[in-house]
């Protein structure tokens, strides 16, 4: 919407020189999110161009989150629209890398904490062997607390004993825990932005092809309603046989494929290009 709202006018009007002034002013790069911005015309011809990208050779357009996954930069397009009418196209390429490299320095940091969780509670269990007071229940209570998610605990116990000392180290390390937690929500929340306003719903299943998590879902579902069930559940049988055909293949062969796809909610047919691919474990099965 901002794009078109900024660029549409100075289409219709071929004022070059203001596009190219507003384009200079963009922050493109992969820190910024923005990998670069090509603007056609009515007639699909390139008016003008910014950022990294070869224009004689512009990148395929991205049909889902995993494709982009290949060269770090979502490549996708919007309409350029006045009054509802078309005046032309903008292609644009969204960077994942900061993305990318904060969802893997919280993975890695958060192995780093996990170790650190365990060491914890070997020291507590060694504690709890040779030193019984009144403490302990905080302690026990606290490691349940943060298994249970809760990271913003803290331990109140004076003192300066040995019971008192681990309790402020639970606290440091709660607090760090804490910390990764939100860089993860907030590295999230830079990829829902980036997919916000586009018509790609991205999705998990398992091997009974329910769904365990769903990005974007058709507008007339509610991840609510769709999260545990199977597309049978979902859509009439008509519709679900083949998409479930395809995915079957998928689990069976262990090898992607993709289709036109028609998805019917409360009798209004849509009609996806799905792409299915299976997810594997570390040893590759």
């Amino acid at each position: 919407p901002m794009l078109n709202a900024a660029l549409a006018p100075l289409l219709f009007q071929r004022d070059l020189a203001s596009m190219v002034d507003f384009l200079d002013e963009l922050p493109l790069g992969p820190e910024h999110g923005l990998s670069y911005v090509v603007v056609f015309d009515d007639k699909n011809q390139i008016y003008t161009h910014k950022g990294s990208v070869d224009v004689e050779k512009l990148p395929v357009l991205d049909t889902s989150f995993k494709n982009a996954l290949r060269d770090g930069v979502f490549d996708t397009k919007i309409l350029l629209t006045l009054s509802g009418d078309k005046i032309g196209e903008a292609r644009f390429g969204i960077s994942l890398t900061s993305h990318l490299e904060s969802k893997k320095a919280v993975l890695s940091q958060g192995l780093l904490i996990a170790g650190a969780e365990v060491l914890l509670t070997i020291i507590l269990l060694g504690v709890v062997g040779f030193m019984l007071t009144r403490h302990i229940s905080r302690l026990v209570t606290g490691s349940r607390e943060m298994a249970t998610g809760n990271y913003s605990i803290k331990l109140m116990i004076p003192g300066t004993d040995e019971i008192a000392q681990l309790a402020k180290d639970f606290n440091r390390m709660a607090s760090a825990v804490n910390q990764r937690s939100q860089s993860l929500k907030e590295s999230e929340q830079r990829f829902s932005l980036a997919l916000k306003d586009s018509k790609i719903t991205a999705f998990n299943q398992d091997k009974d092809l329910r769904y365990t998590w769903v990005y974007n879902p058709n507008p007339a579902l509610s991840v609510d309603q769709v999260l545990g069930k199977t597309d049978e559940e979902l859509i009439p049988h008509e519709d679900a046989v083949a998409l479930t055909a395809m995915k079957r293949r998928v689990l069976d062969r262990g090898i992607g494929e993709h289709g036109i796809s028609r998805f019917t909610v409360d009798g209004q047919p849509s009609f996806y290009h799905v792409s299915v691919e299976p997810m594997r474990d570390d040893a590759g099965s």
